[in-house]
């Protein structure tokens, strides 16, 4: 199970594989050495950050993508976390939550790019239904809960914005996130009332998985 290994200390990661032969099984492994430098905190710590599953998914052309990633969302009546942040690049935290509510949620990054500008405003605006100025400080978090009537799926969603102020630190984000994210993991489209099962694939993604 391990592999054969040439001498100690060996260091080896096993991960889930990304795309599995039944979905949602975790038992099938990726195997990789570690060969990232020194056996020092620093080095191993990026070397596990490297190796983090990343399932956020980004709007880099502005409604366009959001409006197809409300579309996915709705289809497996999945919840909408929505982060409006400063940097050009996913961070750890955010990888991270993405992986652990991983088909409880969808999580949607929307850098600071030209094609993005006004998206905020445009899908939320006044602060997302709090009446606060939308041109606050990022980064900025809202979750656009699931539909309780399937007819009106897309209209007048339910949002709940994070609030303004708090540290975007990985605890407070995963007891906020965890609130609103489904309780058991939606591994098939929903069906609504009238509607045909399917078992057509979701939308392709920027990771061409869900």
């Amino acid at each position: 199970m391990l592999g054969e290994y040439s001498g100690t200390p060996t260091i080896r990661l096993f991960t889930p594989k990304r795309k599995p032969r039944k979905a949602g099984n975790t038992a099938e492994k990726t195997v990789i050495d570690y060969q990232h430098g020194e056996r020092k905190s620093g080095d191993l710590r990026k070397f596990l950050e490297a190796q983090l599953p990343n399932y956020v998914e980004r709007i880099k052309f502005g409604t366009d993508d959001y409006d197809r990633l409300r579309t996915k969302a709705a289809r497996f009546g999945l919840p909408l976390a929505i982060v409006f942040t400063t940097k050009a690049t996913t961070s750890t935290t955010l990888k991270w939550l993405s992986a652990e509510f991983r088909r409880k949620m969808l999580v949607v990054e929307v850098p600071p790019t030209d094609a993005n500008k006004g998206l905020r405003d445009q899908v939320f605006g006044d602060g997302g239904g709090s009446g606060e100025d939308t041109a606050s400080a990022l980064p900025a978090l809202y979750v656009i809960l699931p539909p309780r009537d399937a007819e009106h799926e897309l209209e007048h969603p339910e949002i709940v914005r994070y609030p303004e102020g708090s540290k975007f630190a990985r605890r407070n984000l995963q007891d906020f996130l965890g609130k609103h994210a489904l309780s058991e993991p939606a591994l098939e489209p929903i069906v609504g009332e009238g509607s045909k099962t399917t078992n057509e694939a979701p939308p392709p993604s920027q990771h061409d998985e869900f």
